[in-house]
């Protein structure tokens, strides 16, 4: 084991410089990665003792947080944690839109996923993710918009905290002028939402409250 302080140090610097290189982090991510990293370092500079022994709960603390990193900067990770803050945010916030037959699974699903994750278990964190997106993909077109709205919300509370909550006030109030069956609110709610998420997120939504399944 004579080097793998080292070893672990080099391979800190390495995951930083691949995700600085990359620039897929968000700015909580970013201080997430350098907070773990500095954790990683601190336990690493600390695995000899003053005798140049090896301390093993000074090791097993320094493998736990190079862990932690890795799965930070693993694509297969971070794929499996979005799947499941999507699946229990819509679980969440709009409970009714989501079919019976399906509720039951997507939520073993996320149990499952949060399992394998933590048991850093790769092949069954792929294996799960493909099962939850397959679960995702078959929601109804309202429930994947509740979706795209927290993805929008999570970028604006990195920027504007202030208005995120402005924009999770009005999703919750169009989730549940929809579950009341007041068409018109849920419209009225989701016109006054649409600037807001289309200022955070790069990608084509919906013009009109039909497309989505508001009717």
């Amino acid at each position: 084991y004579g080097g793998e302080d080292e070893k672990i140090a080099q391979k800190v610097e390495k995951i930083i410089k691949d995700l600085n290189d990359e620039g897929r982090l968000t700015d909580r991510g970013v201080r997430e990665a350098y907070r773990i990293a500095g954790e990683t370092v601190q336990a690493t500079n600390q695995i000899r003792d003053r005798d140049g022994q090896i301390a093993e709960d000074r090791r097993q603390l320094a493998r736990q947080k190079l862990q932690e990193l890795e799965k930070l900067a693993s694509n297969d990770y971070n794929l499996a944690q979005s799947l499941v803050s999507d699946l229990d945010f819509v679980l969440h916030v709009c409970p009714a839109l989501i079919p019976e037959d399906r509720k039951g699974k997507i939520i073993s699903l996320c149990d499952q996923l949060k399992k394998a994750i933590a048991d850093s278990n790769l092949e069954v964190v792929r294996e799960l993710s493909a099962d939850a997106t397959r679960e995702f993909e078959q929601l109804p077109e309202l429930v994947k918009f509740v979706s795209v709205c927290a993805d929008a919300i999570s970028q604006a509370r990195s920027i504007n905290p202030l208005q995120a909550n402005v924009m999770r006030n009005k999703l919750d109030q169009m989730c549940n002028a929809i579950e009341r069956g007041n068409t018109h609110q849920a419209e009225q709610a989701l016109q006054e939402l649409l600037p807001d998420v289309r200022q955070y997120l790069d990608r084509d939504l919906p013009a009109k409250a039909i497309a989505i399944g508001i009717k």
